[in-house]
């Protein structure tokens, strides 16, 4: 008997066209890939007792993890457009499962350090590179709208995987709640399989406009360079203030509950904003845009260190989250306003690494400032420093984009 579909018969059914379940599916695998990301600072005080260590040591989790799933983009954004979403997602599954479930059992930190940061790390990158350039070829006019609203699912992700993780590493333990985690994962990971088995039906015809050059080529374009540069800058304040929120409160002298309320509203912020990024980008361009976004997110890092108070901490958060939002929302338009969504998949990945060495290496050099200085002042106005050459490269992208 022939397998049919039970999402392509929902949608016959509902008059929903296809694309829309696609960006449905998009929008839970980007929260559910940064609410793990982000999950990791509710868990970074259970895993310092099971382990002790100092930050800079710890937050090798996050920037090895982070690392290896931005880094690992460019070699499966390839293998997407080879051999197609759905077998990737299974091997993204197997991946996650392994790594989250090693870590929930492993006794030593360099274990885990390899299952969460490596495996699990691996299997975070499929799924990231899927979720943000599998919508953008279901649509034609609206393909950027479309975008925004999968990636706000980052937002959801990031206000609220941290609060369940937190209650659940409190009800059950830290091992345990690993286990939750996959568990969610994995439901998410299946609906989409079903739902990526179909091919996109439609085109958008500037595309055509686009040479159809070899990715190979592109990649070695000047204008790939200025892409590469900005992306690489641009989210040095976010990472070096959403990792340490929940450390930078107690360093301050808050509760702890104003740190973990902080991540929430950092990825709460940024939900919103996604829906407005298509109307401004279409009236102002993306680039500018992205520009705009990004000296947000200095100003709110400069924000959070001068006004160290539980309203100054929450409005810097939320102020972050807005910049990052904007700037997320726009990371695959951008690549397909320049390089055509023929091969949409193999550049946005070859792009990603930026963002990998970044987190990878932000969170480390922001511990061992702390740990050096004694604050994270320092650390965190010069991520803001960082983060204003995204501005100019970005500017300097405005004036290709004419």
């Amino acid at each position: 008997m022939r397998f049919r579909n039970p999402v392509g018969l929902l949608a016959a059914r509902t008059g929903v066209a296809y694309g829309w379940f696609v960006v449905a599916c998009s929008f839970a695998l980007s929260a559910m890939v940064f609410g793990t990301i982000y999950s990791y600072t509710v868990f970074f005080e259970s895993l310092r007792g099971s382990f002790g260590g100092s930050y800079a040591t710890l937050s090798l989790l996050f920037g090895l993890q982070t690392l290896v799933a931005f880094g690992s983009a460019g070699v499966f954004g390839f293998a997407i457009d080879r051999y197609g979403v759905a077998p990737l997602l299974v091997v993204a599954a197997v991946l996650l499962g392994v790594g989250l479930g090693a870590t929930s059992q492993l006794s030593t930190f360099s274990g885990i350090l390899a299952a969460y940061g490596g495996v699990a790390g691996l299997g975070l990158g499929i799924v990231y590179v899927v979720a943000y350039t599998t919508p953008a070829r279901w649509f034609r006019e609206r393909s950027t709208t479309a975008t925004g609203i999968a990636v706000s699912g980052t937002g959801v992700g990031i206000f609220a995987v941290p609060p369940a993780a937190n209650r659940a590493v409190l009800l059950v333990g830290w091992r345990r709640a690993y286990l939750l985690l996959f568990a969610v994962f994995l439901v998410v990971i299946g609906i989409s399989v079903l739902t990526f088995q179909r091919r996109p039906t439609v085109a958008d015809p500037a595309d055509a406009q686009v040479p159809a050059e070899d990715a190979t080529v592109t990649l070695r374009s000047p204008l790939f360079g200025l892409v590469f540069l900005a992306y690489l800058c641009a989210f040095v304040p976010s990472y070096a203030v959403s990792v340490y929120l929940v450390e930078f409160a107690l360093s301050v002298g808050l509760p702890r509950w104003t740190g973990v309320w902080a991540v929430s509203g950092f990825g709460l912020a940024g939900i919103g904003v996604k829906f407005l990024t298509g109307p401004l980008s279409d009236r102002a361009g993306i680039a500018p845009v992205m520009a705009g976004f990004v000296m947000v997110m200095c100003l709110a890092t400069i924000a959070v260190v001068t006004v160290p108070t539980q309203v100054g901490l929450l409005a810097g958060a939320v102020a972050l989250g807005v910049g990052y939002g904007g700037v997320d929302a726009l990371l695959a338009p951008l690549v397909r306003s320049f390089f055509g969504a023929d091969r949409l998949s193999s550049v946005f990945g070859a792009v990603t690494p930026a963002f990998g060495v970044v987190g990878g290496l932000t969170p480390i050099a922001v511990g061992v400032g702390f740990e050096r200085f004694g604050s994270f002042v320092l650390p965190f106005v010069l991520a803001a420093g960082v983060g204003a050459v995204a501005v100019i490269a970005f500017a300097g992208l405005a004036y290709f984009e004419r």
